[in-house]
Order: structure tokens, then C-alpha cells, then sequence
């Protein structure tokens, strides 16, 4: 066999090896997901990387993500966004740990607030508002006014109402929503 069928030969069979190094590439959907379960469904669908955490600071979050065709490091990074944790990669361990960083830790303890009006200005009573994968919600009052502690500015706001279409605005943008 001639240098260059040998060396296209190797070429075949170590590509597929630095693939599989590597791991599969993740796919996945979750709604109001633990954590943990995020996590478990990351590392089984990679087959290479294991998630190291603590689980006393991570059993407690519900996620809401929708990953495709990610590495497994960045679907971590997808499923912690918005919450006061970090990820490393360390050969194949992704280890995931509080945030030592202090503002982003504190991002989840703003205060959003704002009021609902139809379309001649007149206040909506009764408009849920919920902050988007979580259980964080709450009603307009007689004015149409709403007030959500603990909300990323970054996470969505879901604002519904009877006969109405649900609309979706940005929590650092949703200060008056008009319908």
C-alpha cells in the first residue's frame, strides 16, 4: 500500500476517534426541569462528559431551556443562564459551582413593575404576569398595575388575559404594556 492510501486510511479511522473524543452533540428541550435532570440528560446524551456539582445548590432550580445541536459545555451554560452559577471544563468533567461573583448573583433579586393598559389607555384588571419557565407570577390590581420581586432582567415576561393574545416582553423592557 502506497504512502497516500495510508495515510487517507489513518485519516478515516482517527476523525471518527476525535469525534467520539469529543462527545455527541446535545439536543434537548426542557420545561420547568430540575436541575439535576437538565444535568442528567446533558451528560447521557454526550456519553463523554460528566457534570460535577453541588447538589444542595442546584436541587432546588426548575429550568426552561431549548438546546440544539450543542456542545455539552455550552448546554450547561444554556441551562445555568440567569442563575448565580458558573461552569469550567476540565478535560472531560464540566464542573459546575456557585458564582463568586457578587452582582450576578444579586441579578435575581430585582424588582420588576409596571401597568397594563388596553388600547384607549384604560388599566386591564386581572392580567396574570409571569416571569417565563417559572412560577413567578402575579395579577394586575384596580389601576392594572403589577409588581414581580426576584426577576432576572434578562427573562421574559408572559402577560395573559382572558380574550386577549398572550404577549411576551423582555423584563428590563416592560414597564407598560399596551394591548
Amino acid at each position: 500500500m502506497d504512502k497516500r492510501k495510508l495515510i487517507a486510511l489513518l485519516c478515516l479511522l482517527i476523525l471518527p476517534l476525535a469525534v467520539l473524543a469529543q462527545g455527541q452533540k446535545v439536543t434537548l428541550k426542557v420545561n420547568q426541569t430540575p436541575l439535576p435532570n437538565a444535568f442528567r440528560q446533558v451528560e447521557q446524551q454526550s456519553g463523554y462528559y460528566k457534570i460535577n456539582y453541588p447538589y444542595e445548590a442546584v436541587k432546588d432550580y426548575k429550568v426552561t431551556a431549548d438546546v440544539t445541536n450543542a456542545t455539552a459545555p455550552d448546554a450547561v451554560k444554556a441551562l445555568i443562564k440567569g442563575l448565580p452559577l458558573t461552569s469550567t471544563v476540565e478535560g472531560r468533567f464540566i464542573q459546575v459551582s456557585k458564582s463568586s461573583n457578587r452582582a450576578e448573583a444579586d441579578v435575581s433579586k430585582r424588582s420588576v413593575k409596571g401597568q397594563v393598559v388596553d388600547a384607549d389607555g384604560e388599566p386591564l384588571i386581572g392580567v396574570t404576569v409571569r416571569v417565563s419557565g417559572t412560577d413567578n407570577g402575579t395579577v394586575t390590581d384596580m389601576d392594572g398595575n403589577y409588581v414581580l420581586e426576584g426577576v432576572d432582567p434578562n427573562s421574559t415576561l408572559v402577560y395573559s388575559y382572558i380574550g386577549k393574545k398572550t404577549v411576551e416582553r423582555k423584563a428590563a423592557s416592560s414597564n407598560s404594556v399596551l394591548w
